[in-house]
């Protein structure tokens, strides 16, 4: 029989016109499954790591379930309580939950920035609704026919809440549950403050991810969040934290600094990429966080770079990409990668995550993401396209369970067959 987690026993429900994600596999036992899974979801994963990174290491690539533990075909949702009870019943300790802000400063978790995904009828952009018109209302999946929304959906009967509502929940569940909470909205400075005002006793539970896009630097962040509350020096010491960056951040730090200069064409060289980041990750890192980590979007894509970074080939195919902008990305891929690896051995104490992102569902073959800015379905570029490749490497599992410390994952069972020398 093969091996697989709870929620494969959840029937599917083949209305919603997506495939089932999988849960199962005959390339281990349940034994071997189950036994994967404490060693590579620890419990208390953030306390264990600011104790000793290295006893962590040790137990090899730790997974965080992106998203949670979700399957829309079997009407489970994205973020939701459900998700986060499936995750828990298989035994995982580490998830990781998307919170959107409303208008007025409290967080739902949420993927998309506007409620048509999970309230149809009801498109609004969450940044300007007030949370009292969201919190209560049922989440619904919706039913999907040839790449896009019917108007037909299924309930899951799980009212909208507030995140540290939901939170709260997850943590009465098994014991040693930790949770990174990827808020997006102003580069994470206001939930900074939601969870300094509604989590204090729960803030040793959760990794807060943040981004460069409005707040470009780290003296930015700060200002913004003490412009909203003044802190007492040192209130970085209460929060666990990491910065995000992808090769499109970077890319657009590069152009960032080169707009405010008086060269207008980006340096975008490995060399002056990779000094970026270190700019970029320094100020944060001297921080008296209890852990920090570099969640950075390193792959595969790197090495197809030519030496003289004029070109790049795909090792497979033979494929000579011809974009620039696409070698732009691989460039910049590469200088992540080349900094990802320096940070093991010159700052040992950051914790490294990666993000192998696969398909959020398939219809009739072909793979769709919903789109983060309107929930809507999004397939996939085209197979053999430049973008088709650059996709498949940004979903590559392997490099990410190689090179980083916790990967954020939407397929579990992947990583454990390649951990295993299955695949």
């Amino acid at each position: 029989m093969p091996a697989e987690l709870p929620i494969n026993k959840v029937p599917v429900i083949s209305a919603l016109g997506m495939g089932a994600r999988r849960y199962e596999t005959t390339s281990l036992t349940q034994g071997q499954l189950d036994g994967m899974i404490k060693q590579h979801s620890l419990p208390n994963i953030f306390a264990a790591w600011a104790q000793d990174p290295a006893s962590v290491r040790s137990h090899g690539p730790q997974l965080a379930l992106h998203r949670l533990l979700f399957d829309w075909s079997r009407g489970i949702d994205d973020n939701s309580a459900q998700a986060c009870a499936a995750l828990q019943k298989a035994g995982f300790n580490l998830g990781e939950r998307d919170v959107t802000k409303t208008k007025d400063r409290e967080f739902i978790a949420a993927h998309p920035m506007s409620t048509g995904r999970f309230l149809p009828g009801e498109s609004l952009k969450i940044a300007t609704t007030s949370w009292l018109q969201l919190v209560g209302k049922k989440r619904v999946i919706q039913q999907i026919s040839d790449g896009q929304f019917t108007g037909t959906q299924h309930s899951t009967n799980e009212p909208i809440e507030l995140y540290d509502t939901q939170l709260r929940h997850a943590l009465v569940g098994p014991p040693g549950y930790n949770e990174i909470v990827d808020a997006r909205n102003w580069d994470g400075g206001d939930f900074i403050i939601y969870a300094w005002q509604n989590l204090q006793r729960q803030l040793p539970q959760i990794l807060i991810q943040t981004y460069p896009y409005n707040l470009k630097t780290y003296n930015e962040f700060e200002a913004y969040v003490l412009n909203i509350r003044p802190m007492q020096t040192g209130w970085q010491s209460s929060f666990n934290m990491t910065s995000c960056v992808t090769a499109e951040t970077l890319l657009m730090m590069a152009n960032t600094i080169a707009a405010q200069s008086e060269f207008p064409i980006a340096d975008t060289s490995v060399r002056n990429l990779e000094a970026i980041l270190e700019d970029y990750y320094t100020p944060w890192m001297q921080q008296p966080w209890k852990i920090f980590a570099a969640n950075l979007g390193i792959g595969d894509a790197g090495n197809w770079l030519s030496d003289d970074e004029q070109s790049a080939t795909h090792p497979e195919t033979g494929y000579v990409f011809k974009k620039s902008n696409v070698i732009e990305t691989i460039k910049a891929i590469k200088a992540i990668n080349n900094y990802n690896a320096r940070l093991r051995t010159e700052h040992p104490h950051v914790m490294r995550i990666a993000m192998a992102r696969t398909a959020d569902f398939y219809h009739e073959g072909k793979p769709y993401f919903f789109s983060m800015a309107t929930g809507k379905p999004v397939a996939w570029p085209e197979e053999g396209t430049e973008e088709r490749y650059l996709t498949d490497a940004a979903a590559g599992i392997r490099y990410a369970l190689e090179k980083a410390d916790v990967v954020m994952t939407d397929d579990p069972i992947s990583c454990f067959e390649i951990i295993a020398g299955k695949v």
